[in-house]
């Protein structure tokens, strides 16, 4: 048949007819002797049920939803069915995140002449990105430790993203950050997760590097009356509003210098003083005793007035505690020993204004006693007069 196209030879190209129709050609042979014989044949097209391409489909779970038809290539026709990677009938509407990934095929029944076809569509969904939340996270540079950083991002961030370092700090390396190279300060670190179709999330987190506390001087007052003495201690570093002094009671100055006063120790005491900030980078521990010197090594006050209200109600002797082989004795005018202690330390062992003695027992009138006080090391005696005022 001329004018198809379609004929090459005794080569029919199907594709070049249109669907129904009927096409008839004529095959002729031809002889000399005997003339043309020819045949011919009827050609009747059918449409082919054509279903699209195989093809491979990526979306984003947080797409909407898509009518997989439209994702054929080329021109598939209508009317197909849809079955799921398990081979369940589908109506072919398609929910990221919802329905199952996997290969789809889109089926044609042959008509008559045509066999059943089908293309395959392999549908792949991508998770959107999650960078996880901005977060914040307070360090120490004393400590010759890396923090991961992916820490401070919260539970939800995905895996195998990208840290900038915003600040170019150089103490980076993928996630981890070697605070121990960072001086003082707070620095921004930028986490990004891209996802290919779906884009890019991102997430900062905010460092702040914190110093250690130190402790930049250390002095004691004396006080000589009470042979007692005052620890100092100057405060630097760290985040001041939060610094913490333990092991000795005392008070401590709200602005610079930062300063620690204990509150007065007996001269033979020693102490043990902890500084530490809120942060807890580091504790410093001092220990140490009284620099005071005195030329005498204890202190008889003039009087005291045992009469109950609470107010140097009892002899106190400064500076004895450090002499535990001490012995005081007090007596009256007439020489009488009214009291005689061993150990005097001020506190378990300190006298009141009583006699104990078997001749004059009970509370002593007002007036003036002779006290001796043997410090018990072989050094001098102390002797003199003390007033009892009731």
């Amino acid at each position: 048949m001329l004018g198809t196209g379609a004929l090459n030879g005794a080569l029919l190209d199907l594709s070049a007819l249109a669907p129904g129709s009927t096409y008839p050609f004529t095959y002729t042979v031809s002889s000399v002797a005997c003339g043309d014989a020819t045949a011919s044949v009827l050609i009747t097209t059918t449409a082919y049920p054509d279903p699209g391409g195989d093809t491979t489909l990526v979306l984003c779970s947080t797409d909407p939803p898509l009518d997989l038809f439209d994702a054929l290539p080329g021109t598939p026709d209508t009317g197909g069915v849809w079955t799921d990677p398990f081979g369940i009938e589908v109506s072919g509407l398609f929910v990221p995140g919802s329905n199952a990934t996997g290969k789809y095929a889109y089926s044609l029944t042959g008509s008559g002449l045509c066999n059943d076809t089908s293309a395959t569509m392999n549908v792949i969904v991508q998770q959107a990105p999650n960078a996880g939340t901005d977060g914040e996270v307070q360090l120490c540079n004393t400590l010759p430790y890396t923090y991961d950083l992916f820490n401070a991002l919260g539970p939800s961030a995905q895996p195998g993203g990208v840290w900038t370092d915003l600040d170019g700090t150089g103490a980076l390396t993928g996630s981890s950050l070697a605070q121990d190279q960072l001086e003082k300060g707070v620095y921004d670190f930028m986490y990004v997760v891209n996802v290919p179709v779906c884009g890019s999330d991102t997430a900062l987190v905010e460092v702040t590097i914190n110093e250690a506390v130190e402790v930049v001087d250390t002095f004691t007052t004396c006080i000589a009356r009470d042979r007692t003495y005052q620890l100092h201690l100057v405060i630097d570093g760290g985040i001041p509003s939060t610094y913490v002094v333990t092991g000795l009671p005392g008070t401590l100055t709200t602005t610079p210098p930062y300063t620690f006063i204990s509150e007065p120790l007996l001269e033979s005491e020693t102490y043990t003083v902890y500084v530490r900030d809120g942060t807890y980078c580091n504790q410093v521990t001092i220990t140490g005793g009284s620099e005071c010197v005195y030329d005498d090594p204890i202190y008889v006050p003039e009087s005291f007035s045992p009469n109950g209200d609470g107010i140097n109600d009892v002899l106190v002797i400064p500076g004895i505690e450090g002499f535990p082989g001490n012995t005081v004795s007090i007596f009256n005018r007439w020489g009488n020993e009214l009291y005689r202690a061993s150990g005097y330390d001020n506190r378990s062992v300190v006298w009141d204004g009583v006699s104990d003695s078997a001749v004059i027992e009970g509370l002593l009138p007002t007036g003036t006693y002779y006290y001796v006080v043997d410090l018990g090391d072989g050094s001098d005696v102390y002797k003199g007069f003390i007033f009892l005022n009731r």
